[in-house]
């Protein structure tokens, strides 16, 4: 109950990493202790076979995800432009518009 105490004013960031720490040392544990109880010559093939490939696609990932990556500063867009004004059509209006709510409106006996 001790550490919950100390998570009581943590962020949700703080929560999720301790989590996943916690997660993550709870199954190094379980793996250790299958692979103890398990042990002969025969699965140190198959363990640091699985270490290596492990090792080498987690590499692979990050590796990856750093590559270089450029921002275009110009794009092509489409733009509606007022030809009597100049530019593009705005509505310049005095007042805040209000949003009527969807539910309000009486969609049955309205004329138009």
């Amino acid at each position: 109950m001790r550490i919950f105490s100390r998570l009581k004013g943590a962020g949700m960031g703080t929560i999720v990493i301790v989590t996943a720490v916690l997660g993550f040392l709870l199954l190094a544990a379980a793996t250790g202790t299958l692979v103890a109880m398990n042990w002969s010559e025969k699965t140190l093939t198959p363990a640091l076979s699985i270490l290596l490939v492990g090792t080498a696609t987690t590499l692979v990932a990050v590796v990856v995800q750093l590559k270089e990556s450029r921002v275009e500063s110009a794009f092509a867009t489409s733009v509606v432009l007022d030809i009597n004004a100049g530019g593009p059509p705005m509505a310049v209006t005095s007042t805040i518009p209000v949003a009527i709510p969807r539910w309000s409106i009486d969609y049955k006996n309205s004329s138009t």
